[in-house]
């Protein structure tokens, strides 16, 4: 049986990998990835972000994925100005920065275990999704469903972000067949020069997850069991 002291330290544990996440997702919303590894991650170069398509392994992996999307964002913001010269053409860049992109993905359906040992812990949240990005046609808003998963490590007395997992049953814009994964939607010109922004591939690509179809098997994100330590039970990396 644990002690008074023990569930107080579980529950201060559940309730700052809760604060984490939520840090984590609220950055994503005010496109400030490239704050993530320095401020939510554990100090580790094991660390790791996961997607349908594979992971970025690594503490150089994770930091080049986050600022590769930081990059993305400016040259979006960037377009949108040239666009909208009156609106926007006076702003500076650190003004102009984030304007466009919206990532929207509010955290619920929590689920969360620590190990016996309480150095480590697991969560998975579900998404609700609504994202906007602005694409070479256009600015397009997104249903996007799934999960969240996370590996939870102690450093310092306090849990950090050791492995983010993030799940997608779909990702399509609004207003058409969820199931339909394609854009129909055409190119438009003045968008064009987006089509020069790269993201890095994950470093370990895999096929962790599929987007919804008709003939896609039932999946739903692993669900955490009780663990005495990290040893015992599964990883959200690789």
């Amino acid at each position: 049986m644990l002690s008074t002291l023990e569930l107080t330290e579980r529950f201060e544990d559940r309730r700052e990998m809760k604060n984490v996440m939520g840090k984590y997702v609220e950055s994503c919303l005010l496109n400030r990835e490239n704050t993530l590894v320095d401020t939510l991650f554990a100090n580790r170069d094991d660390i790791s972000v996961g997607f349908n398509n594979g992971y970025y392994v690594g503490r150089e992996a994770v930091k080049e994925y986050f600022d590769a999307v930081c990059e993305a964002t400016m040259k979006k913001s960037k377009c949108l100005q040239k666009i909208f010269p009156e609106q926007l053409g006076k702003l500076s860049d650190e003004a102009l920065y984030g304007v466009g992109p919206f990532k929207a993905e509010p955290l619920n359906s929590c689920y969360i275990q620590i190990a016996d040992d309480m150095q480590t812990g697991k969560a998975v949240w579900m998404i609700e999704g609504s994202i906007t990005d602005i694409t070479t046609k256009g600015p397009i808003t997104n249903w996007a469903w799934g999960y969240y998963c996370a590996d939870f490590i102690k450093e310092d007395g306090q849990m950090k972000l050791w492995h983010v997992l993030r799940l997608e049953d779909t990702h399509c814009p609004n207003g058409i067949d969820w199931s339909m994964p394609e854009n129909p939607y055409p190119e438009l010109p003045e968008f064009a020069e987006l089509a020069e922004i790269k993201i890095p591939e994950p470093n370990h690509p895999a096929q962790v997850y599929e987007h919804y179809s008709a003939g896609r098997k039932n999946m739903t994100a692993r669900i955490p069991v009780p663990y005495k330590t990290f040893a015992d039970t599964f990883s959200y990396g690789v």
